[in-house]
């Protein structure tokens, strides 16, 4: 493609965007567990990975994927607000594969797991956390995580 050409989606034409579907889908489902399951297995990846594109392309990349961990998170609070522990813990591992940044969600799985008396599985994941931050940021976890990896230690409620 030269760098000067264009592409034009007739408004006329029946065209569906799959990016904007998962959104619709996503807002619409607010809320409800089963409609945001079906809409966070909509995305099924980078819009366009692979595929040089120009910078909208990658900040629509990046948008798309925070409103897919988003959902993700969300999908996890709806599990647990079910009293639905396992559901909730496969989707915050799912969601920590694509951010392992986001502490709030290493937070729910610790909670979970001590909610569980997993004890162990829960320090496991502060100190997963740990060394995530470490090797990715040279920083430490917030005041609220390190607050509850010393409650969890104590054996005191979560």
């Amino acid at each position: 493609m030269l760098e000067d050409e264009r592409y034009r989606v007739d408004p006329a034409a029946a065209v569906w965007f799959d990016a904007d579907v998962f959104e619709r889908e996503v807002r619409a489902a607010r809320g409800d567990a089963t409609r945001l399951a079906r809409a966070v297995e909509r995305y099924r990846g980078d819009l366009l990975d692979g595929e040089p594109a120009g910078e909208w392309h990658l900040e629509r990349q990046a948008q798309l994927r925070r409103r897919h961990h988003d959902a993700l998170a969300e999908l996890a609070g709806l599990h647990l607000d079910a009293r639905a522990p396992d559901a909730a813990v496969a989707v915050l591992e799912r969601l920590l594969a694509g951010d392992a940044l986001r502490e709030d969600a290493h937070r729910s799985l610790m909670i979970t797991h001590a909610r569980l008396g997993q004890r162990d599985r829960a320090l496991d994941r502060y100190g997963h956390l740990l060394a995530v931050l470490d090797d990715e940021l040279d920083a430490e976890p917030e005041r609220a995580t390190v607050e509850l990896a010393a409650r969890i230690r104590r054996a005191e409620p979560v």
